[in-house]
């Protein structure tokens, strides 16, 4: 929910929600609006959107496989 864009909305149940903080990306994922996105997921952050919105969400390894030099903090740019 935001002051600015309003409330996601599951695409697929109406009066339901997305889930958490990618929610955004699961609606875009599942209505074909995007082809795939890229996030952290270390509570569920993506699986619990990606669940609700009828796709698949894969948690990342931490550190193992993908590298994190060149990460941006937050607030940096």
């Amino acid at each position: 929910n935001s002051n600015v864009y309003g409330l996601s909305k599951n695409p697929w149940k109406e009066g339901f929600g997305s889930g958490g903080s990618a929610g955004g990306d699961g609606i875009a994922i599942s209505t074909r609006v995007a082809a795939f996105s890229v996030s952290s997921d270390s509570a569920g952050s993506v699986r619990i959107p990606a669940c609700f919105c009828g796709i698949y969400g894969f948690k990342p390894t931490g550190n193992k496989r993908i590298s994190l030099k060149g990460r941006l903090g937050v607030g940096i740019v």
